[in-house]
């Protein structure tokens, strides 16, 4: 049978077999694809009533998300209007109430304080309400804000709250006014608005309104001392929300699906309300096509027994109730109906759909229909498609041997020798590539007979190269015998395979010893570092180059070695063996050992000497001719600059001089003179330094160096000076007594005749006046008698005043100087008095300091412990400080005290509008010395003295203080306590 046949019949048996199974597959899984889709139509028509029911709960969740935010607007702006017109408040005026409990409807008699509308003339406008009562202000805010509002009163400790002006209506449709939410229901349970408002916080959410759930908003009301005298309420009824509804008639569950709502928990008798109420049967009709309300009602019946029963799971899931079962004394509901359902916490809703699954039917028939269809046009298509392929493979069969019995009859032309002959050109990829096949093999064929010479000619060519690389050979064989260095060349398992004489003169070992033997240079674990690195070099192509390591001699001692390696490559381009150079550098080791040693000896006396300048508190500068710093030991200290960048630094140049201006330096002179020389010296940060100079000189007596000594002598100066003024005070306080006492003589004549001046005048007065009115007028010191009869009585008591004053100046003044030692552990002492006695002592300097100066002495104070005079001396201090801070008269001094019950101490706090005190300087100003007003007389000590005072004391002086606007300072001092 020739090859054209055998296609033929081939590809008709492929078709018919394709043909065949295709149909018998189509049959046989007919049923189960049926039924297959069937199951997939009920699964998808559940899985979209389920998605309807979790966007239905979305829309409620958005829903009571917008309905809260509009309930915060509305009370914040019910709050607003409240505050802004004036608010309420609790009169004296009582009203007798007959109060009704909104749960049980149980009434009782009260009498109330009148919750009055508190009317702000300011704010009032007639226009709003015709008078300010809070019933015409509730009906008044809910016009506005288009909800329902209520005006609470508490009626007693427990909290109930009861309604006094309302626009919430009744049963009966009125206003509810009368009617109380009881902190405790009758059930026992507390009311959750009454407990979140008695906390002082804000209620939003559903709440149960006289007779029906609202969404509300409860905001506390507070009278004069922060109690909770009411609550103010904005909120609208559930029922109600026209959005929902509008929102409801947009929502489609299918044909067969019917939408409802219901309140979980039972208002009465296991009855539980529909919640939305105004959706009626015309709206059912419009949203769902397949059922009415009365399949929604039907619907919460069943949901409403099994409630009652208790078999229902309330949660957040979408959960299936499939009505097959578990429904006794209720209608028969045929077994495709399901109700998907889910309970929405926050509103206490459960939300469902009850579904018939109608369209999953009517889709099953459809698809009947459609694979009778399907199994008609598969048969029908077979059978074309048979057809074809028999006139196809006639066809293709005949194509395909024709080029076919061509290129067997080129195959045998060629073995008969023919070698031009060439197939040519053909159509189709296949027999194309066998004829562009055939005539390649036929011009290759010829090309081989023609390239013997060329083959004689290349192998000539090579034996050229192979002589070439022998003699290239002989050579790096003599370089390696006669090379200074080791080599040695070891395999990747570290067996050597080449050892030069060298390398025998070096290490020991004779090449018969070592060939074919492991590599001797290295032991135990050398040898597996050794290894290590080799077999890095052979992965990754590394050459190793002049690193120091030590391998061992015949003998066991060591040899220091400079060590090169790398991989030498085989036949193909891979790392069979590696090269090792090894070059003695014992000599040169030990010669930088040595170095090394000397390095460290020298390195240990710098650093002993180094810490020994280090540790003399003197600065010690090393001073070159040109006046550059070569070196010192405290550098920030003396040139405030760091060690590191001092060398080669003109000394000058760090105070912003020029050499010029240095005339007086005691470096200079020594210079000059090649003798010492010794000197005071301020710097500009105010430093005093002694300093004293020893010049260098070589061997020619010429000066080379200057060694600069600096003693840091401000706070010995500052101490002198300090000691010096401390005597001289305390010459002035002996002085200030002697004054004292000679001014008291005086002064106590003038105390003592001053009242019987003035009682004398007294009774000379009706005298004169009854000479007066006989003789007329006279004079009296120059003046007329009827000028002068007014004041004459108030200049002796003018006189006693003053007395009084130099006799309290005077007593201040002593017990300002008065040295009382150390402190007594019992005594009590007055801060108002110390304030007191400070303020009249800085008078005349406060004075001239400001126009606007202000005391403040606490009432009732207790008494501290310690020295009143101490304190006195602290405050007189402060004060000072206070004044010389001011920049013009213009700025203000305030001193009050305070009792600190808390913490069970009394303070001072001493509040100024001066220059203040900059953040870096803050946390100095109590250091010794410390002062920013050293050019004007300052010596740093006052505030430093001041915070030993008050922590003798047992107290606090804190300091805060802002640059250009004033400082605060505060005084704390502990009570005194009796004893137990």
């Amino acid at each position: 049978m020739k090859i054209r046949s055998k296609i033929a019949i081939m590809a008709l048996v492929l078709v018919l077999l394709t043909a065949l199974s295709i149909v018998s597959v189509v049959f046989y899984q007919l049923d189960y694809v049926q039924d297959e889709i069937e199951e997939e139509l009920f699964t998808i028509e559940f899985d979209q009533t389920k998605n309807v029911l979790r966007n239905t709960i979305l829309m409620i969740e958005a829903l009571q998300a917008e309905v809260e935010r509009r309930l915060h607007y509305n009370l914040n702006a019910a709050q607003a209007l409240l505050n802004s017109s004036g608010g309420v408040q609790i009169t004296p005026r009582t009203q007798q109430w007959t109060i009704i409990n909104q749960y049980d409807h149980s009434s009782r008699d009260v009498v109330l304080p009148t919750l009055e509308f508190v009317s702000n003339n300011n704010l009032y406008d007639p226009d709003h309400w015709q008078s300010p009562s809070t019933s015409h202000f509730i009906e008044h805010l809910s016009e506005v804000l288009g909800v329902t509002c209520t005006l609470f009163q508490r009626i007693d400790p427990q909290g109930d709250m009861l309604r006094v002006a309302t626009t919430v209506p009744s049963s009966d449709g009125r206003a509810a006014v009368g009617t109380y939410i009881p902190a405790q229901h009758p059930d026992g349970s507390f009311d959750p608005v009454i407990s979140q408002v008695l906390q002082g916080q804000r209620f939003v959410g559903r709440a149960f309104v006289v007779d029906d759930w609202y969404n509300t908003a409860y905001h506390p009301l507070y009278d004069q001392q922060r109690n909770i005298i009411g609550m103010l309420y904005v909120g609208e009824r559930q029922s109600e929300l026209a959005s929902l509804i509008h929102s409801i008639q947009h929502i489609a569950a299918g044909s067969s699906g019917a939408l409802f709502m219901m309140e979980a928990q039972p208002r009465e008798e296991n009855h539980r309300q529909g919640v939305v109420q105004q959706l009626t049967s015309s709206d059912y009709d419009h949203v769902h096509s397949g059922l009415t309300s009365k399949d929604a009602q039907y619907a919460q019946q069943i949901i409403g027994k099994l409630l009652n029963e208790n078999r229902l799971l309330l949660t957040d899931k979408i959960n299936v109730l499939h009505t097959d079962g578990g429904l006794n004394g209720v209608s028969a509901v045929p077994d495709d109906h399901v109700i998907v359902y889910s309970y929405f916490a926050p509103w206490d809703w459960l939300v469902g759909i009850y579904s018939q699954c109608e369209t999953a039917s009517s889709t099953q028939q459809r698809l009947g229909v459609m694979f009778q269809r399907t199994v008609a046009s598969v048969c029908m298509t077979a059978f074309l498609w048979f057809s074809l392929a028999l006139w196809l493979a006639f066809r293709l069969a005949t194509q395909i041997s024709k080029p076919l019995e061509k290129a067997v009859e080129g195959f045998q032309r060629v073995g008969q020798g023919d070698l031009d002959y060439e197939l040519g050109h053909a159509s189709g990829f296949e027999i194309e590539a066998l004829y562009r096949s055939f005539d390649t093999m036929v011009h290759n064929l010829q090309q081989v007979t023609a390239s013997r010479d060329e083959l004689d000619l290349e192998v000539n060519a090579r034996r050229q190269i192979e002589q070439k690389l022998q003699n290239t050979v002989a050579t790096l064989e003599t370089i390696i015998r006669e090379a200074p260095m080791s080599i040695i060349v070891v395999t990747q398992e570290g067996y050597v395979v080449m050892w030069n004489p060298s390398a025998e003169k070096m290490f020991g070992w004779k090449e018969r010893e070592v060939l074919g033997q492991l590599y001797p240079l290295v032991r135990g674990e050398d040898m597996t570092a050794e290894c290590l690195d080799y077999k890095k070099l052979v992965e990754n192509g590394l050459i190793l180059q002049a690193r120091e390591m030590q391998r061992y001699h015949k003998d066991g001692h060591k040899l220091d070695l400079l060590v090169s390696a790398a991989c030498l490559a085989g036949p193909e381009s891979s790392c069979e063996n590696i090269l090792i150079l090894l070059e003695d550098i014992s000599a040169f080791k030990k010669t930088q050992r040595q170095l090394q040693e000397r390095e460290e000896q020298y390195k240990l006396l710098s650093a002993e000497f180094q810490s020994i300048l280090n540790s003399i508190e003197d600065v010690i500068s090393l001073i070159s001719p040109d006046m550059k710093i070569l070196w010192c030991n405290h550098g920030k200290k003396r040139w405030n600059k760091n060690e590191a960048v001092l060398p080669m630094t003109s000394c000058y140049s760090l105070w912003d001089k020029n050499l010029s201006e240095c005339k007086d330096c005691p470096i200079r002179k020594s210079f000059e003179t090649g003798e010492s020389h010794s000197s005071i010296v301020t710097t500009p940060d105010g430093v005093r330094w002694g300093i004293k100079t020893f010049p260098q000189k070589d061997e020619n007596g010429q000066v080379t160096n200057v060694i600069e000594v600096a003693s840091d002598i401000t706070e010995s100066s500052i101490l002198r000076e300090e000691a010096m003024r401390s005597a001289r005070l305390a010459s002035l306080g002996e002085l200030s007594a002697g004054i004292a006492h000679e001014i008291n003589n005086p002064n106590g004549v003038i105390m003592q005749n001053a009242p019987i001046i003035r009682e004398m005048l007294e009774s000379l007065q009706p005298i004169l006046d009854d000479y007066v009115q006989d003789h007329g007028d006279f004079t009296v010191g120059r003046l007329p008698y009827s000028r002068v009869r007014d004041k004459l009585l108030q200049i002796p008591r003018r006189v006693e005043d003053s007395s009084q004053r130099i006799k309290a100046i005077v007593d201040d003044l002593k017990d300002f100087v008065r040295d009382e030692g150390v402190l007594d552990a019992g005594s009590r002492a007055d801060l108002n008095y110390a304030l007191e006695a400070a303020v009249r002592l800085t008078s005349n300097t406060v004075k001239k300091a400001t126009n606007y100066f202000s005391v403040t002495y606490a009432e009732n104070l207790p008494p501290f412990i310690g020295s009143v005079q101490r304190i006195e001396q602290v405050i007189v201090n402060l004060i000072m400080n206070a004044c010389q801070s001011l920049p013009d008269m213009d700025a203000s001094i305030m001193l009050q005290t305070r009792y600190d019950a808390k913490n069970n101490q009394i303070e001072l706090e001493i509040i100024d509008q001066g220059c203040g005190i900059s953040e870096e300087n803050i946390a100095k100003v109590t250091n010794p010395f410390f002062t920013t007003k050293r050019e004007t007389g300052g010596t740093g000590l006052g505030l430093s003295i001041s915070s030993r005072i008050i922590e003798e004391h047992g107290g606090r002086l804190s300091i805060e203080s802002v640059v250009d606007s004033g400082t605060e300072i505060t005084i704390s001092l502990p009570c005194y306590k009796e004893d137990a």
